[in-house]
C-alpha cells in the first residue's frame, strides 16, 4: 500500500512542479518500510507474549476493559 501511494505522490508533485529528490535511496528505504515495520511488529509480539494461558479476554484479569467499563463496580466491590 506504501509503494504504490508514494509513486504517484511523486508523479504527482513533479506534474506539479515541485522538486522532488531522493533518488535510489529514497526508492529503497520506501520499499523496505513495510518489511521493517512487520518485524518490529513481530518482535514486539515475541517480546510482550506470555505463554499459551495468555490468549482470550480471560487471560487479561477482571478489569481488561477498563476501570470504567459498565459492571465494574460490581465485579470491585463483591
Amino acid at each position: 500500500m506504501v509503494i504504490p501511494f508514494t509513486v504517484w505522490a511523486w508523479r504527482r508533485l513533479r506534474a506539479a512542479g515541485v522538486p522532488v529528490s531522493g533518488g535510489p535511496a529514497a526508492g529503497a528505504a520506501t520499499a523496505a518500510f513495510p518489511l521493517v515495520l512487520g518485524g518490529v511488529h513481530a518482535l514486539a509480539h515475541i517480546l510482550t507474549r506470555r505463554g499459551p494461558q495468555a490468549r482470550g479476554p480471560q487471560a487479561r484479569g477482571p478489569h481488561a476493559r477498563g476501570p470504567h467499563a459498565r459492571g465494574s463496580q460490581a465485579r470491585l466491590s463483591a
